[in-house]
């Protein structure tokens, strides 16, 4: 039986005003008693119904004792709200606006009853939130009559606004962070990949979670940019008891200045961008230095004898997945993007460009040369998939499932990393030429020469192809070419004189 409406609207997790009631095919409201409303469990027919229900509820807040009295109320309350969230909460005044918002539920609370609590229960209420009581003016002719009203400086604060509001957004920095991940998500996809989208959303919320998003968004200046960096520096993690890594705080200080810039430049946010905003002295410093960070990564690179063993033992595909990384320096997501296109088989080559730098004109396009054991994993693992080489069991891209799954099982085959498979190839290629690595790891070109000028996008490169081989050759996938020499004019004077044939 296909669903109604109501039905997928309470599955998507939307809440509705009335109720379904499937039973006569109509809507229902309580409110001292069950009121139905006749109209079709559809979207045009729940919007007939809230139409009816809101001509019901008015009639009776008139009807209703003491509903004038509380419909003024949330009318002034509401203005002081509307205030706070366009201009922002003072220091001063953040206990009056948590009051505001606990009066106006209270209210709406009260609304909803059959029978309206009396106007001096709305006092008893008021009185005991000592901050916003104590900016109220009270007129009372009779306890069944009291209203409060705004002070003079309220009247003025909520005529600017009343002069403002039809082309002022709110200024407060929760409304202007929210607005950047909105912008965030729609650029997913399309400008930036879904990892760097979440990866920007999660590296902002150290900021959401230790800094008031009720202040003004104006409040962000030279000063504040100064106490964030000071207090990020500081940050000690309730997790681990420990200070949070230099790479970690330097990621979250580049995204939040990321947003700043982003506000600053919009034409409705009142931001002025700070003047040290790109100071180079916002910087974070490692305690014993980063050099010896580095060293002890080296513990972590692969020996060929692990990575030999970890290739024997592992099923497919993920044994191609590795060596790829490994004759390649793949990351997860550039085996995720490898395309058939990017093979060539009948060169024995794979031609890519970085999946990570494919919109930037400065990143090559490089030419690999695989290894026999690199293409006979290759055989086997491949997909039928019509565009991408490999896909996951449910036929999307893999580079969520490598991770999962070995994160599960990494402990059976070494208990390393496999990024480090990467790394520990760029290393040896170092090891062989220390000018081939970045062209190894493909990445981005770093003269204007070769940036504008060299154009040898996908071409085989023999200084390349002899790097990969040393580095086949020493964990056990290829036979190490024989060497060359070449002959000088000279020499070969000299061995024909002596009566040797060239």
């Amino acid at each position: 039986m296909a669903k109604t409406w109501a039905q997928r609207q309470i599955e998507s997790g939307v809440k509705l005003e009335l109720t379904p009631y499937p039973a006569r095919n109509c809507w229902k409201k309580y409110l001292g008693k069950v009121r139905y409303l006749k109209h079709p469990l559809s979207k045009v027919g729940y919007e007939a119904a809230l139409l009816e229900w809101a001509q019901i509820r008015a009639t009776l807040d008139n009807e209703r004792p003491n509903a004038d009295i509380f419909q003024h109320h949330t009318k002034v309350f509401k203005s002081v709200k509307t205030y706070f969230e366009q201009f922002g909460v003072p220091q001063s005044e953040r206990k009056l606006a948590q009051q505001v918002d606990y009066l106006l539920d209270w209210i709406d609370e009260c609304l909803l009853m059959p029978q309206i609590p009396v106007p001096i229960e709305l006092v008893r209420i008021v009185a005991t939130q000592p901050e916003l009581f104590a900016e109220l003016h009270s007129s009372v002719s009779t306890l069944s009559t009291i209203k409060f009203a705004l002070p003079d400086k309220w009247v003025d604060r909520i005529e600017r606004l009343s002069e403002k509001i039809y082309v002022k957004e709110p200024q407060n920095i929760g409304y202007w962070v929210e607005k950047y991940l909105e912008r965030v998500d729609r650029r997913k996809g399309k400008f930036i990949t879904k990892k760097s989208a979440d990866d920007r959303r999660f590296k902002l919320k150290h900021f959401i979670e230790h800094r008031d998003m009720h202040d003004h968004i104006a409040t962000i200046d030279d000063t504040y940019l100064e106490q964030y960096h000071h207090d990020l520096d500081e940050y000690v993690s309730p997790q681990t008891g420990k200070e949070i890594g230099r790479h970690t705080k330097i990621d979250y200080f580049a995204v939040f200045r990321m947003f700043v810039r982003w506000a600053s430049k919009n034409s409705n946010c009142e931001l002025i961008p700070p003047a040290n905003l790109d100071s180079k002295e916002f910087g974070f410093r490692e305690p014993k230095g980063t050099g010896r960070r580095r060293q002890e990564k080296k513990s972590q690179l692969w020996t060929p004898e692990e990575f030999t063993d970890a290739v024997n033992k592992l099923p497919c595909p993920y044994n191609c997945y590795v060596v790829l990384m490994l004759n390649c320096g793949f990351r997860h997501v550039d085996l995720s993007e490898l395309r058939w296109e990017d093979w060539h088989q009948d060169k024995n080559r794979i031609v890519i460009q970085r999946n990570k730098l494919n919109q930037q004109d400065s990143a090559p396009v490089v030419s690999y040369k695989l290894w026999d054991h690199t293409i006979q994993v290759l055989e086997q693992a491949k997909s039928r998939h019509p565009e991408f080489i490999f896909v996951n069991s449910r036929g999307g891209q893999v580079e969520g499932s490598i991770k999962i799954w070995w994160k599960r099982n990494k402990e059976k085959y070494g208990g390393k990393r496999l990024d480090y498979i990467r790394k520990t190839g760029s290393t040896e290629i170092a090891n062989h030429d220390r000018t081939l690595d970045e062209l190894y790891l493909g990445e981005a070109l770093s003269t204007t020469a070769r940036i504008h000028y060299s154009f040898t996008d996908g071409e085989p490169c023999e200084a390349l192809d002899g790097g990969l081989a040393h580095l086949g050759a020493k964990f056990g996938f290829c036979v190490l070419p024989a060497k060359t020499i070449t002959l000088t004019p000279e020499l070969l004077k000299k061995l024909t004189a002596a009566g040797i044939e060239v």
